[in-house]
This record gives C-alpha cells, structure tokens and sequence, in this order.
C-alpha cells in the first residue's frame, strides 16, 4: 500500500492549522519533495539485489565476470524480435549495430545470468547444476547422473519445446561443470498423436517451430 506523505504529515499538525490555506500549501510543496526523496531511496536500495537491480546492473555483471551480457548478439531473429525498422537502422553503422539498443539483452535475461553466475560457486553438485539451469530457464529441470560414463543428462520437464535463455543456460553448466564430465540436454516436443487431436486449418497460424515445440493451442 503506498503511503500517503501529505496525509501523515497533515496528521502531525496541530487541529488550528486544518484551514490555513498557507500550511496548506506548504505541505502540498513538501509533501512531493519528500515522495521524489523516498522514490529515490526505493531505486537505490533496488539496486542491492539482482532480482530488483536495475541500471546497476552493468557492476553486477562486472563482478561475476558478466560484462559483455549487457547485449545480445546481433541476429536476423534479434531484430526481427525487437521490431528495429530499416529507418532506425540506417542511422548506425554496421559495427555499432552491436550496442544499438534495440538489441540490448532484456534485464531480465541479465538478472537470470547473474543468479546462475551467483549460485554456480562452488562444487558443481546435482543440486547447484539443477538450480543453476532453472535460474535461467524459470522451469523445472530433471538431472540424471550416469556414472558409468562419467554424464549427466539434463531434461527440461516443465517446458515443451526449447524453453528461454536455453543457450545461454548450456553456456552456464559447461562453465562451471568438471571437464571430465558429459553434459546432455534434453527437450520435450509435441507428438503427432498430440497434433492430430486438431486440425491443419487451426494450426494455420502458428509456424512449424510453435507446433513442434508445443506453443499453440487449437
């Protein structure tokens, strides 16, 4: 619930002062100083966690070692994502395409690799890999350990088809994975008995990647 700063420190004065059009006036003046004063101890004090951080995001990144985050790479599927015109595009040259910032990474993205980062310290146990995979996926990951071969298999449950940040979540388990140890990733897809529960004219809309990686619903 937000506090309403005019209000208590209306409470605070003496009863004489209610029809002062000149108390009035003060309050109403101070009242907003004092509001832009706490939103901005609010933006501070978000700053202390990566979960809320916001522009201190870029010093998070440089402490875990995370400093080229700050911009994902320049695709044909990143542009097309976030909508960059051919007007906006000619105002940059090719190499400064790279931090335009139509293709800056998400915050949350960056939040979600600087977790993985934080929880990835340490012996790479089932646990921490687990957690590690989830923090940037925000699914539900099943691991199986292999001893035999010296592998572990990573299976995305929680997702059908290739879940978020998935690259970026391999990228994270190799880094802080033993050398000696495989690493396999595993998907769920839809089935064709799954798709012939429809039509071809009610998948119509949607592209051969949503029906196999089962986002649709017809």
């Amino acid at each position: 619930m937000e506090r309403d700063i005019r209000q208590d420190m209306h409470d605070y004065l003496p009863d004489y002062y209610a029809e002062s059009v000149v108390v009035a006036n003060l309050m109403d003046v101070e009242a907003a100083e004092f509001e832009r004063l706490h939103v901005a101890i609010r933006d501070v004090t978000d700053q202390y966690s990566p979960e809320t951080a916001t522009w201190s995001l870029d010093r998070w990144e440089a402490i875990f070692g995370l400093t080229q985050n700050k911009y994902a790479p320049l695709t044909w599927d990143v542009l097309e994502e976030n909508v960059a015109t051919f007007d906006e595009l000619e105002k940059y040259t090719w190499n400064e395409l790279d931090v335009a910032p139509f293709v800056r990474q998400p915050d949350v993205d960056r939040r979600s690799a600087i977790k993985a980062r934080m929880r990835g310290t340490g012996t790479a146990t089932k646990e921490m890999i687990r957690s590690v995979v989830e923090s940037y996926t925000n699914g539900t990951v099943e691991i199986t350990e292999h001893n035999d071969r010296y592998a572990i298999t990573i299976k995305f449950v929680s997702n059908v088809g290739i879940p978020p940040n998935y690259e970026s979540a391999k990228a994270a388990v190799l880094e802080i994975i033993p050398a000696h140890i495989g690493v396999e990733f595993t998907n769920e897809y839809s089935l064709w008995q799954d798709v012939r529960k429809t039509t071809w004219g009610n998948l119509a809309n949607y592209t051969w990647g949503d029906v196999k990686g089962g986002l649709w619903n017809a």
